[in-house]
Order: structure tokens, then sequence, then C-alpha cells
């Protein structure tokens, strides 16, 4: 059981193991969704959307070089519509069960956090004593899939007390899910009525009002409680940075003589450089941090085994 209070903040990063495009991935394959022919644009046509409508979508978030489709709908308004279905036909056909068959899953963290969490624990409702939080800013359901077939398989309950327990589990998708699980199923799809339900369930927030934003309160909240904060895959685009405000929560526990909040990250694919400005980005007089250069999640909790005890 992991009996320390830890937040853990998931980026794209965090659920690639599990099928899911990075964010540089799922970028390229938005700018292509105007292109005639691929499945996914088929898909957007009997939603509505001609291949011009998402071609011009397509054109300007290329063309904007943003990195994050988030940061670039927050600006545009009008392609909001068409981006969360493009966005939805993208990861809908990646939500699939049978991956999670396999024992060799590459940083495979899903697994660590679970044997982890169920460590001594000899009966499900016992399982939310568990002192984690997770924030994701992903759309998909992966994590939640997983968890639910694992309780449901490691305490032979039933399909309804399963739900009930993990939806006790603090799990919050600051830019919202693909449908709420499990009355939207976890499953392969490019039915088009199933990408519009789970382009329903994308949430884009405007930057001036973020600050009135539930979700974003309550994960501000969350992260200025936690004992330990762990970024897994996370790529600290600015636009996310700033909706988690960490560097005022930092400087405030700062200011009333508190220094006890520890920050870890998985470095892949970062410099030491890269990482020194992240530092500095959430707060220059941050020494409570721990980065494990070059390593994905699962090595970053190996690294930081204190984490998952």
């Amino acid at each position: 059981m992991i009996t320390s209070e830890t937040v853990f903040v998931l980026g794209a990063g965090a659920s690639i193991p599990y099928g899911f495009p990075s964010g540089i991935e799922l970028r390229e394959e938005l700018c292509k969704v105007g292109t005639a022919g691929l499945p996914i644009s088929d898909t957007l046509m009997v939603c509505g959307i001609s291949n011009n409508e998402t071609g011009l979508f397509a054109s300007a978030f290329r063309d904007s070089r943003i990195g994050s489709i988030d940061a670039f709908l927050s600006r545009r308004n009008e392609f909001v519509d068409i981006g969360k279905l493009a966005i939805a036909a993208v990861l809908c056909a990646r939500e699939n069960p049978r991956i999670f068959d396999y024992s060799n899953i590459e940083d495979d963290w899903y697994f660590a956090l679970w044997n982890a969490m169920v460590a001594d624990v000899h009966q499900a409702d016992d399982l939310v004593l568990n002192k984690i939080k997770i924030i994701t800013f992903n759309y998909d359901r992966s994590l939640e899939y997983y968890l639910f077939t694992a309780i449901r398989n490691t305490f032979g309950l039933a399909e309804v007390d399963t739900y009930s327990i993990l939806h006790k589990i603090s799990i919050k998708h600051v830019y919202g899910q693909l449908g709420e699980f499990p009355e939207h199923p976890f499953q392969v799809s490019n039915s088009p009525s199933i990408v519009e339900a789970a382009a329903n369930g994308i949430r884009i927030i405007p930057e001036d009002r973020e600050n009135n934003d539930v979700t974003i309160r309550e994960i501000r909240a969350w992260l200025s409680s936690a004992r330990n904060i762990c970024f897994l895959g996370f790529g600290f685009d600015s636009l996310n940075i700033h909706r988690l405000e960490l560097s005022s929560i930092i400087a405030e526990k700062f200011q009333i003589g508190r220094r006890d909040q520890n920050i870890y990250t998985s470095g892949y694919g970062k410099t030491s450089s890269e990482l020194s400005m992240i530092r500095n980005s959430i707060y220059g007089g941050l020494t409570n941090w721990y980065p494990v250069e070059n390593e994905k999640s699962l090595m970053t909790l190996r690294n930081n085994a204190h984490l998952l005890a």
C-alpha cells in the first residue's frame, strides 16, 4: 500500500506503453485528418465534417507550429468541435484492451503501480486507503480499464462492485476523457456514434477561464497538499505548467517555512539543461527536485522506490 501523500501527474508519455501516441505523434496524425481516403477522414465525414473543413483545421494546426493541440484549440475557438472529433477519432482507434494480454509491455508502470497499491490489501474496500491521487493530461481511459480488470480479478468482484471501488480512486482528467468509463466501454472503434460520444467528453479550457474551472481548482488543491509529486511521461508544455500553478504553490510553502515537498520526474528525451530549465520554470529556488535522466516512467518509479511504499 502507498502510505505517503503522493500525486502522480501524467503526460502523453505515460500512455505510450499502452498503444497511445506521444504528443508529437498525435499532432502528426491530426495534421493529416483532411486527407481524402484515410479511415479517420471517412469517419469524420460520417460525423458531418467535410474533408474541406477538416483540411482547414489540419492546415491551421500544422502552420501554427504549436506542439500542443490543447494550446491550439484554446486559442482557435472556431476549430474546437472539429478538433475534438479529430482527437476522438485518432484515440478511439487506440483503446485496445487486448494490449494488456501481454506480459512483455515495455515500460509497464501500471503493473508496478497496481502491485504497490494492492500490497498488504486483503479486501477491495481497503484499496482506497492508498494515499495517491492521479492527475492526467491524457484523454484515454487505459489506466481506469487496467485498474478495473485488476481489481475485479484480484478480489473476484461483480462488475458493479468493481466500478464502485474504482470510482473511489482519485483520478482527474484535466482535459476530459473519451467518455466516462465504464459507461463508454474501453474498446477499439471507428464507429461515428462512439467517436461523437468520446468527443463530447473532451474539454477545451479557454485561457481566460481556467481560474474558474472546477477541475483546475481541485488539482491545484491536490498538489498543494501532496508530500510527493511525481511527473511521468510529462512534456512540461508551458500551458500545462501554467495550469498546474505549481510555482505559486511552492512559493507559498516557502513563505511559511515549509520545504518538505518533493518533486520527481521522468527525464526521458530531456537533456540536463532542459531539466534544469524546467526546474527553474516551476520555481527557481526548488531544491527537492529529483529528475531521473534518460529514463521512462517505470525506471523513474524504480529509482525512487519509496514512491510506491
